[in-house]
């Protein structure tokens, strides 16, 4: 089973085959988390680079244990993919309906984000499947920066529409991702009775050395968007001489 063809590409965490393409969009390219190539050995861990990844974890289970306040429905609903005004689709909403089944009485929307990668592991992916060994050089890396800008962009929008709501925005993470973000500008955490945006962090583990890697909850992170938003816009500015160098450097008129 090196070969993903031999399940007709069939994804394990969710109903149906992968729906990443390589980049020719004629083949499915199930490869759903990496190792940071820099990493040793012994103590790397994997990173998600697609969402559909985390639906292995509990989600619905942990978003109700832990986001969800006042009493928990006894028979909640799941809708995917659902539209959001301009900032486009919720991955995932988990709702409350009237004993009808025609109206919601409660939601929380879920949002799922993985990390962009820069460069290509194709030639790792087909020497994996191909049984080959991989010949020449190849790089990728991850886009840290650019899932911080337009994610969190997002998530503020959507922190703000649930706020009128009455509801928050849960963000599902790797603890990876929340490291970094939380590294370039220092989040607030708030009780979750405030919260209008909960990010829920996950990591991955071994049960035993042998064994799959496998998705848990580690921490829950409530906050604010408004907190979110000034995290942002008041950062440290850079040190303004050597901005200044930089210019100098650049110069091409």
């Amino acid at each position: 089973m090196r070969s993903p063809v031999n399940a007709d590409y069939l994804c394990p965490h969710m109903d149906g085959k992968c729906s990443k393409t390589n980049h020719k969009n004629d083949l499915p390219f199930p490869v759903c988390s990496i190792y940071r190539k820099s990493a040793k050995r012994e103590t790397r861990t994997p990173v998600c680079i697609c969402p559909v990844r985390f639906y292995e974890a509990s989600i619905a289970e942990d978003v109700l244990r832990e986001c969800w306040t006042g009493p928990k429905p006894t028979r909640p609903r799941i809708a995917k993919e659902v539209k959001m005004g301009k900032f486009g689709n919720v991955d995932m909403v988990i709702a409350e309906l009237d004993d009808a089944g025609t109206v919601v009485k409660n939601f929380i929307p879920v949002e799922l984000q993985s990390v962009d990668i820069t460069g290509s592991y194709m030639p790792a992916f087909e020497a994996l499947t191909n049984s080959t060994m991989i010949t020449g050089k190849f790089r990728y890396g991850f886009n840290w920066g650019n899932v911080r800008k337009r994610f969190l962009t997002q998530i503020i929008a959507k922190g703000f529409y649930c706020h009128g709501w009455g509801t928050r925005i849960v963000a599902v993470i790797q603890d990876d991702l929340f490291a970094k973000f939380d590294g370039y500008s220092k989040f607030t955490k708030v009780g979750l009775e405030d919260s209008d945006i909960v990010f829920m962090i996950y990591q991955f583990g071994k049960e035993t050395p042998s064994g799959p890697w496998q998705l848990s909850l580690k921490e829950v992170f409530p906050t604010k968007h408004s907190l979110l938003m000034a995290s942002i816009l008041y950062e440290t500015p850079p040190d303004k001489a050597k901005f200044e160098r930089k210019i100098l450097k650049n110069i091409i008129l």
